[in-house]
């Protein structure tokens, strides 16, 4: 189980070969659950490296298990919609990631969710709907994930935009805040 972990840590300090080897141990293993959790990062991280291929298998052997129920039920439809050229308002998508905010779900599967849905923004090109699911994660669910934040290779490009900034400085604040909070704590 520990190999999911580190897949993320792997792939976000650009060790892609190692990131894979953990992915095809996960997506091989006897364990339907972990199966499932590794075609989801073999899916997140061929976002990341926007890699259509991998993305493609990814993706299928997610739909085959997922429950079309799920926050990422609509995240999968959204991204078999833009594979096919079909066009997704800007309303569906902000009303979409504000169902994720969810009193009655944990804190971090609605920033897990959120998250997913700011890297199929930027890779969709709708950077205004991923700094505003970016946004939500920081402001409704305390996101403190600023690894992700400063080490995604998708946010590289746009790393100067403003309203990228605004939303990367306020986590990292949180997380600083943090880490201070614990350190205090010894």
């Amino acid at each position: 189980m520990i190999d999911a972990d580190l897949v993320r840590l792997d792939a976000m300090e650009g060790n892609w070969d190692g990131a894979q080897a953990r992915i095809t141990r996960l997506i091989t293993d006897q364990d339907a659950a972990l199966v499932q959790l590794g075609s989801v990062y073999q899916a997140r991280l061929a976002v990341w490296r926007r890699d259509d291929q991998q993305l493609d298998e990814g993706v299928a052997r997610i739909a085959s298990r997922m429950n079309a129920n799920s926050g990422g039920a609509d995240q999968l439809r959204f991204y078999q919609l833009w594979r096919a050229g079909t066009p997704i308002s800007s309303e569906e998508w902000r009303a979409h990631a504000d169902g994720l905010v969810n009193p009655q779900v944990a804190f971090r599967l609605q920033a897990i969710n959120l998250q997913r849905m700011v890297e199929l923004g930027v890779v969709m090109d709708r950077l205004d709907d991923a700094w505003y699911c970016l946004r939500l994660a920081s402001d409704k669910t305390g996101l403190i994930d600023v690894v992700w934040v400063d080490q995604c290779p998708l946010f590289q490009p746009h790393r100067s935009n403003p309203d990228f900034l605004s939303v990367r400085d306020q986590i990292a604040g949180r997380a600083r805040e943090m880490l201070a909070a614990i350190r205090s704590q010894r």
